[in-house]
């Protein structure tokens, strides 16, 4: 998207993605990163981040606002990877494609496991504000329920007629 190359297919994990020789960029079909994931892990994010290299006289660009996908041409929007991360990636709200820069990758894998860490550690704040919800909602409906009870209770005595 940023560099007007002809990508280079290659075998990931026995899933074919798109990297650039020029940026070190590596543009992934819909479905393709969690295909990723699934068959290498974690890991397998900073090990195809290792791989695939800018050209040693590449200069770093500008961050391009308006990427286009090196599938099907429409604009590409820019998210955050996992909505709590650093992590920028483009996505193509057309075809699905996602667009990663060189060294994002390993971003990935390190937020990951840094989460993974966390969890295990204790709960964090959002963590406890969800849990706290459901307790509150959980208790609510649960008044509900009882004062249904008690509605039903008083109307069976009561004559309808």
């Amino acid at each position: 998207p940023d560099c007007n190359v002809n990508m280079v297919p290659r075998n990931f994990f026995g899933v074919s993605v798109d990297t650039c020789e020029t940026c070190g960029g590596i543009y992934f079909d819909e479905g393709e990163v969690s295909q990723v994931r699934a068959r290498g892990g974690d890991k397998a994010f900073e090990e195809i981040d290792n791989l695939v290299q800018p050209s040693p006289e590449y200069m770093q660009m500008e961050e391009n606002m308006h990427r286009r996908c090196p599938s099907c041409s429409s604009t590409m929007r820019r998210y955050r990877y996992m909505y709590t991360s650093s992590v920028f990636l483009d996505s193509c709200e057309n075809c699905g494609g996602i667009w990663i820069d060189n060294g994002e990758l390993k971003k990935m894998k390190d937020y990951l496991e840094s989460e993974r860490a966390s969890q295990k550690t204790a709960p964090n704040a959002e963590a406890r504000e969800m849990a706290a919800t459901l307790d509150a909602i959980s208790i609510a409906d649960h008044e509900k329920v009882e004062r249904a009870h008690w509605i039903a209770r008083a109307m069976a005595f009561y004559p309808w007629r």
